[in-house]
């Protein structure tokens, strides 16, 4: 197959290179949203560094990379781009994923294979600024929010109050994990755990529990104050100031970004809430 007009490779081209920098940038703008999310959590500031652009940000990095090979070696770039459309074929279980991403990239491998660029450089210069400038645009006032979270360092036995509620929170450990957990094992660990909260006993002591989702939302705080949150009649939390992951009930350097309650809407669906 050949395309013999210059116009029409000419516009074929700026729709594959939109279309392109529409994805570098979605998944860009998806990557560093995530990164100051969930990550961002270890004390090294090169360890922060590294997550970030090896988890959050290698799909638009790797997609960069492959289109400006793509526009620059045509040959070299189909061969990459697909390639990749057949690495998804093995990496994804859903059919529906496969397809709705093998086959944009089979019509990206040949829309730049057949495509012509008249201004190279300007689209060169165009692909690598806007992803780059929706990272920083995003990302710095994440990273001074995130530098900037109030810890206290105090992690041990918590009675928090406010909003109408009073709690004894577990110290870190067992109750206060630094990782993850399913919510039967969370349940299981909490009618375990001894009265200073700190080992898991050899039967059930029935001390501390799983708060409820209420509880969780008019405990949060922001800047050491209250939130002010409640659960309107949507099942949604509301708060007057929105909270972030920070001491008491958080720890800024855990990789936890929500906490289980002991609620369940069914046998396969239990609630928490997030930071």
């Amino acid at each position: 197959m050949k395309i013999k007009n210059t116009k029409i490779k000419i516009i074929l081209g700026w729709i594959t290179f939109i279309i392109a920098l529409s994805i570098t940038g979605f998944w860009s703008y998806w990557g560093i949203n995530e990164t100051f999310h969930e990550g961002w959590f270890h004390l090294s500031f090169f360890q922060n560094i590294l997550m970030t652009f090896t988890q959050y940000l290698s799909i638009p990095l790797i997609f960069l990379t492959i289109s400006l090979i793509a526009i620059n070696y045509k040959k070299t770039g189909l061969t990459l781009f697909i390639a990749l459309a057949i690495f998804t074929i093995f990496f994804f279980n859903s059919n529906a994923a496969r397809i709705l991403i093998f086959i944009p990239l089979i019509i990206l491998a040949l829309g730049f294979y057949f495509s012509k660029y008249k201004n190279k450089k300007i689209i060169l210069i165009l692909f690598i600024t806007i992803p780059l400038l929706i990272i920083l645009t995003f990302g710095i006032p994440q990273l001074i929010k995130v530098e900037n979270r109030f810890n206290d360092n105090n992690f041990q036995t918590r009675i928090i109050t406010g909003n109408n509620i009073t709690l004894t929170w577990a110290p870190q450990g067992i109750g206060f994990p630094l990782k993850g957990t399913n919510w039967q094992t969370a349940k299981n660990n909490c009618q375990y755990l001894n009265k200073e909260g700190t080992k898991l006993e050899n039967n059930k002591v029935n001390i501390w529990r799983l708060p409820t989702k209420n509880e969780i939302v008019k405990s949060l705080t922001r800047k050491n104050k209250n939130a002010g949150g409640y659960i309107d009649n949507s099942e949604t939390a509301q708060y007057k100031i929105k909270p972030d992951k920070e001491t008491p009930l958080w720890n800024p350097h855990s990789q936890i970004i929500y906490y289980w309650t002991n609620e369940s809407k069914n046998e396969k669906q239990a609630y928490l809430v997030a930071y």
